[in-house]
């Protein structure tokens, strides 16, 4: 695995990159998703706090 930062609102682009994505919210790590089980909308939604990462299965929550 090579670790890779990106960071780009192009969710298509990302996802077609990595395996996991890590949010970042108000310059803290908010959750973390594998794109395998993950969809655009849902990164959106813990982008914009729409989605509290709290309310995430705990194995692939990161809440901080």
């Amino acid at each position: 695995a090579i670790p890779l930062i990106i960071i780009s609102h192009n969710l298509r682009q990302v996802f077609d990159l990595v395996d996991r994505i890590w949010i970042f919210r108000q310059g803290r790590i908010i959750a973390s998703r594998r794109t395998a089980i993950t969809s655009p909308e849902e990164i959106v939604g813990l982008i914009t706090g729409a989605i509290d990462p709290s309310s995430l299965p705990s194995d692939e929550a990161l809440v901080c």
